[in-house]
């Protein structure tokens, strides 16, 4: 469920010579899923909302676009083609979605496919005649989504698979390794194979199986699994019949600080569990779910997509420049994330030649571009078109770019 962001009352947008805007002013939807904070986007965009909110999305994508001037970003690029470059296509008006997220509570554990992957897939179900919103559904749409999540607050998450030689030593320790096949045969000889036969019957153990290793989860040393207790008692309290809630002993746990980031490739499983962030993503809403969730898991498809390799994780930090504005190295072509602090002392430059969105995290910002210009209050967001144009930010604040 999603609804549009109450407006706060702007100037209207000058217009360059040619008659056409370069800078709109840009109203996000809100997604309100039960895992959304009671506080942070509330805060951010100055609402009060009875509901958690989850996301605020920032995107031309269908099932949530944000709006210029009260019309859908995705009607308006359709009909302005050229405002989005030589990115523009009819099924993906933009390559990139940016999103505010907000979790007090954890996610689901989730992976998401490659591009064959999601074109074969999205085909097959369409053949099938599954309709786009049907809840059994894997592919929504024909993209593969990548991803980048960058900490507005502190941040814990689970990615990517642990190294084989520590989920081994867990799934000893607890007992596992005696009471299910696949978890002796992967202890004995620790393989991408047969990780991933250990994987599928660590998400299928039976009820008396689980509870017995949530029983045994004390026998971890905790000078080194402490934190990964804690939280398998907290998934435990959240989800108790539910097998995710064993995924700290083999996805790793990250914590990020404010402005530190991860890329999350294909098939890189992950959880978001607590904590606050800007996440970019190509534009895609495909999600195959592992656990922590009451929704549809295919296991089958999940464990085609799923790569069965340990993940040494690298956290992400703003890249070294003279400018005061900087970015983030990662995988992806198709977006890129910027932030840059701004002082009344210097206004910032800017120049763009792909489709941007401006989002003011802190702040009040003024975006100048020939003629055209807007403010920005903290949580209020810009789209600049893909003309190439020099733009001038100036104020108190701050701000995250994507384009």
């Amino acid at each position: 469920m999603h609804h549009p962001l109450h407006p706060r009352p702007q100037p209207p947008q000058e217009q360059d010579k040619a008659g056409r805007h370069l800078i709109y002013p840009l109203k996000g939807s809100l997604q309100n899923y039960a895992w959304g904070s009671g506080s942070y986007i509330q805060e951010l965009i100055g609402i009060s909302t009875p509901e958690p909110l989850a996301e605020l999305w920032l995107g031309a994508h269908h099932k949530a676009p944000a709006r210029i001037n009260g019309q859908t970003l995705d009607a308006f690029l359709k009909a302005n083609p050229h405002l989005a470059g030589t990115s523009y296509s009819e099924e993906q008006p933009l390559p990139y979605l940016m999103k505010v997220l907000a979790a007090q509570k954890p996610l689901s554990i989730q992976v998401h496919p490659n591009k064959d992957q999601a074109l074969a897939g999205f085909e097959r179900e369409n053949k099938q005649g599954l309709p786009l919103d049907d809840p059994k559904r894997n592919y929504r749409d024909a993209n593969h989504k990548l991803e980048l999540i960058c900490a507005l607050t502190p941040f814990e998450a689970m990615c990517g698979f642990r190294a084989f030689d520590r989920i081994a030593e867990a799934l000893q320790t607890v007992g596992l390794s005696n009471e299910v096949a696949a978890c002796r045969q992967f202890c004995a000889q620790p393989d991408p194979q047969s990780w991933k036969e250990c994987f599928a019957a660590l998400l299928s153990l039976e009820s008396v199986i689980l509870a017995q290793t949530l029983e045994n989860i004390k026998r971890l040393d905790p000078s080194t699994w402490a934190r990964e207790q804690a939280w398998i008692k907290r998934l435990t309290e959240l989800y108790p019949q539910d097998c995710g809630v064993l995924a700290p002993l083999y996805l790793n746990l990250v914590q990020l600080q404010p402005l530190e980031a991860l890329f999350l490739d294909a098939g890189t499983p992950h959880a978001y569990l607590q904590g606050a962030g800007i996440e970019v993503m190509t534009a895609s809403d495909n999600v195959l779910r592992a656990g922590l969730t009451s929704k549809h898991i295919d296991l089958c498809e999940l464990s085609k997509v799923l790569v069965f390799q340990p993940l040494d994780v690298e956290v992400l930090k703003l890249n070294s420049s003279s400018s005061a504005l900087r970015f983030f190295s990662h995988g992806a072509h198709e977006f890129k994330l910027g932030y840059a602090p701004v002082n009344a002392a210097s206004a910032l430059d800017l120049r763009l030649d792909t489709p941007a969105i401006i989002l003011c995290i802190e702040g009040r910002l003024n975006c100048l571009q020939k003629s055209s210009k807007i403010e920005l209050r903290r949580g209020e967001a810009a789209f600049c078109d893909a003309g190439e144009q020099e733009m001038s930010i100036a104020g108190e604040g701050a701000f995250f770019v994507v384009m």
